[in-house]
C-alpha cells in the first residue's frame, strides 16, 4: 500500500486527469470547433446561421464572427442565455448585431465597432446600460462551453456519479480565455459567483 505522500500524489494526478477531461484546454486559448459544440450540446441544440442570410460587412473582425456563427454556431440555451437570430440595429449612433438574450431582460450583442460581446439594457427603445461580456464571439462561446461542462459536472456530483467541481481550476480556465471578463464586478464574474454559490 503506498504511503501518505504517494497516495496524495496519486490523487493529485487523478484529479488532474479528471479536470483535463471535463475542462479540455481550448486551442489558442479560445477556439471551439463545430464537433465540440455538437458533442457538448447536441446538434439539434446548436443554432447555426446560413452565411447568405447574414448582413454584408466590411470589418474583418465582424466577418470572422459571422463565419464562426455559420460554421460553429451558438448553443440555443445555456442557463439563462438564449440565442436568437442575428439582427442588426443601431442605437444612439452605435451599431450592433443581436445574438441572444439573458434572463429575458437584456440583449447580448456583437458590437460593430469593437467585435466585443456586450450586454445591453433598453428603456423606451434606447440603450441605458452597456456592459462588456467578452472580447470576441469566439471567447463568448468558449465561456458558454466551459459553463456547460461545469454544470454537467455539478449534476453528476450530486447524483453520486462524478467528482466535485474544482472551482479554482474552472475559474482559471475562464481567465485564460479572457481575463478581462473575470475582473471584479465584470458581467461574467458576477454571474459565475452566483452559479458557484448555488453549486456548493
Amino acid at each position: 500500500m503506498p504511503g501518505t505522500t504517494g497516495s496524495r500524489a496519486y490523487l493529485t494526478a487523478l484529479a488532474t486527469m479528471v479536470l483535463a477531461v471535463e475542462f479540455p484546454a481550448i486551442a489558442g486559448g479560445m477556439v471551439v470547433t463545430a464537433d465540440e459544440m455538437d458533442s457538448l450540446f447536441g446538434r439539434q441544440n446548436v443554432r447555426r446561421v446560413d452565411a447568405s442570410e447574414l448582413p454584408r460587412v466590411e470589418s474583418g473582425a465582424i466577418q470572422n464572427s459571422f463565419r464562426f456563427l455559420a460554421e460553429v454556431g451558438l448553443p440555443r440555451e445555456v442557463g439563462s442565455f438564449a440565442s436568437t437570430d442575428v439582427r442588426h440595429f443601431t442605437s444612439s449612433g452605435d451599431s450592433y448585431y443581436r445574438i441572444g438574450s439573458y434572463d429575458g431582460q437584456s440583449v447580448l450583442c456583437l458590437e460593430d465597432a469593437t467585435a466585443n460581446i456586450v450586454d445591453l439594457v433598453f428603456e423606451k427603445g434606447s440603450v441605458i446600460s452597456k456592459v462588456y461580456v467578452n472580447g470576441s464571439l469566439e471567447q463568448f462561446v468558449a465561456f458558454l462551453c466551459q459553463v456547460q461542462r461545469a454544470t454537467l459536472m455539478v449534476h453528476r456530483y450530486y447524483e453520486g456519479s462524478g467528482p466535485r467541481l474544482d472551482q479554482s481550476a474552472f475559474l482559471a480556465r475562464l481567465k485564460a480565455v479572457d481575463d478581462k471578463a473575470m475582473l471584479e464586478g465584470a458581467w461574467w464574474q458576477v454571474l459565475l459567483e452566483d452559479m458557484l454559490l448555488s453549486a456548493e
